[in-house]
């Protein structure tokens, strides 16, 4: 549990009828303000600010408002509201737990803020890029994206931005347990805060240095700096900053085993949830308080000194414990949060088994393995999004350079003209012999790259012929004599998957060669096929029969007509012929 620093791109300026609002109160206000509107760029800043707060209310509703904000500055041609949108529906998907999807969005945005040269919304999207990455304990890259949002903050010269990249990289070394690097960042930032007078941005970073006190068991540290950054958003009415700090504090006198006291912070930041309908911050608060039960049964079976009770047993403090953990399980599934939903089965699993249900304790942990394996999955897959991100980024940086590099050189060409029209006829010849260099080179290069095309063309169709006769392979030992048929051997052909996943790696490249772009512009205006559509439709472009598809990717010509059918409900197709035209068109 971490208190981040997420950088939103807000572009909205609210009117004075509801400057004043905040919270649910706001949205609906600014919902209001939506009826009967222009389809202007206005319009895009509210969609854009309502899909950024939906977050903590209802992520399914703010992708939706996401969605309908990048549609319109599409039409319009408005390429920062597109790139804020992104980052909308990026921030729903991470509360979603969908990290996948949170990474593509943010890639997505940089692409669109390289486009314009939108420094500010770069550095912002890197440092949500950074959040995204320690949810997935990729620290490493995590770094990178902080440091890099923390470089073009200073560049800026915009202290906010570098007082939010600051926390964030703080909170990377208090993930690996460098607290004293982490504590180093944490009060940079909060240097800056106070500079600033930014009153918020304090909170944030003296809840941060007491989470970092609370994980080291210096409880009474903790409470005290989580006590001053209440203080602060009760003077700033800040009811949506202080939400977390309650649990916070909460957490600390659980820590002091003062679970009474625990239990009335963690109410009152309920009930504060619950009037800004933050489901969330209520699930959040009420898996808190499940846990203070769990760890009060645990504490007063034990021989430790006599603890304030909660209830009038370990058996009652257990029941709420259940009561409590339950309810939030039923939020964060309701909202997509994976991750806290499996942290709520395996706090269940432990008060079932305290209460001596076996049964119960062994279908809520087989429920938090299957959660946990779910998040696992995602992580892999963004892992591999983010390498290919990351070399994408590093490879636009080396362009970057080499433009500038050019300029430069440009500049420096310019000047020569000075000295004089001699020195301007030699710099003339030098210039044609560079160009007829270069026009040798292209050609060159050209003709390398019509021979790799054609390479990759004839790898392509070797690579799947080769899939065939694996397939091929499969039947064929069924017609041969049962006397020399190893039983062994045919079931492991019989079984065996004809296009693995580094098989499936080779060939994804020899087709990006022949058709580039291809993949990119597929999710572009198909975004939710599954991994087996994708392949589907990519051996649909190279315009194989189904009983050769069937082959290749080791399934049934059964399952080649279901993907088919299921492509044309998802997208509205009317039959067969429209897929190969939609494929050809891509």
């Amino acid at each position: 549990m971490r208190y981040f620093f997420l950088l939103l791109l807000l572009a909205l300026q609210p009117v004075c009828s509801i400057a004043q609002k905040e919270g649910k109160d706001l949205i609906d206000s600014l919902q209001q303000t939506l009826a009967g509107g222009k389809e202007d760029t206005n319009k895009v800043k509210i969609l854009n600010r309502i899909a950024s707060m939906y977050w903590s209310y209802d992520p399914n509703e703010g992708i939706n408002y996401g969605r309908q904000a990048l549609t319109l500055a599409e039409k319009l041609e408005w390429k920062y509201g597109m790139g804020a949108a992104w980052v909308a529906i990026g921030v729903n998907s991470r509360y979603r737990s969908d990290y996948k999807r949170t990474f593509e969005c943010y890639t997505e945005a940089i692409k669109i803020f390289e486009s314009i040269d939108h420094k500010e919304g770069l550095a912002k999207v890197y440092g949500n890029m950074c959040i995204v990455l320690i949810d997935q304990g990729d620290y490493s890259m995590a770094l990178d994206y902080g440091f890099k949002a923390l470089k073009t903050g200073e560049a800026l010269n915009n202290p906010r931005l570098i007082a939010s990249c600051l926390s964030n990289i703080g909170i990377i070394y208090d993930d690996q347990a460098q607290y004293d690097e982490a504590l180093r960042y944490h009060f940079k930032a909060l240097e800056v805060s106070k500079q600033l007078k930014y009153g918020t941005g304090i909170a944030i970073c003296l809840s941060n240095i007491g989470l970092i006190y609370q994980k080291q068991e210096q409880f009474d540290k903790a409470l005290e700096y989580n006590l001053q950054a209440d203080s602060i958003c009760l003077s700033l009415g800040d009811k949506n900053a202080r939400s977390p700090i309650l649990s916070y504090i909460g957490l600390a006198y659980v820590g002091l085993k003062n679970y009474a006291k625990a239990l009335e912070y963690f109410s009152i930041g309920l009930e504060s949830d619950k009037i800004t309908e933050n489901k969330a911050g209520i699930a959040e608060k009420l898996a808190s308080m499940g846990k203070a039960y769990l760890a009060y049964a645990r504490d007063n079976g034990s021989a430790k000194p006599r603890i304030k009770p909660i209830a009038a047993s370990k058996e009652q403090s257990l029941k709420k414990s259940i009561e409590y953990l339950s309810d939030a399980a039923a939020i964060h599934q309701a909202i997509g949060n994976i991750k806290e939903l499996s942290d709520d089965y395996l706090n269940l699993s432990g008060a079932w088994a305290q209460l001596g249900n076996d049964r119960e304790a062994l279908e809520t942990y087989k429920l938090y393995t299957i959660n946990k394996d779910s998040v696992f999955s995602i992580k892999s897959n963004i892992k591999i999004a983010n390498l290919e991100a990351k070399r994408e980024l590093d490879l636009k940086d080396k362009q970057i350079a080499l433009y500038e590099l050019a300029m430069d050189k440009k500049r420096n060409e310019r000047s020569f003209f000075i000295a004089g029209i001699i020195l301007l006829a030699v710099i003339g010849i030098i210039s044609i012999n560079w160009q007829r260099t270069k026009q040798k080179k292209l050609e060159v290069e050209k003709g390398k790259a019509e021979a790799e095309l054609e390479a990759a063309t004839a790898k392509l169709i070797i690579f799947s012929r080769d899939a065939l006769e694996k397939d091929e392979a499969v039947e064929h030992p069924k017609k041969a004599e049962p006397v020399y048929a190893d039983p062994e051997v045919l079931a492991q052909l019989e079984h065996a998957i004809l296009l693995t996943d580094e098989q499936w790696d080779d060939f994804r490249r020899l087709f990006e060669k022949v058709h580039t772009g291809f993949f990119s512009r597929l999710r572009e205006q198909m975004p939710e096929l599954t991994p087996g559509e994708v392949r589907f439709l990519a051996l649909t472009k190279l315009k194989l029969s189904a009983k050769e598809m069937a082959s290749i990717l080791g399934i049934s010509p059964g399952t080649i007509r279901s993907y088919r059918m299921r492509i044309r409900r998802k997208f509205g197709f009317n039959d067969e012929k429209n897929i190969e035209e939609i494929v050809d068109s891509i």
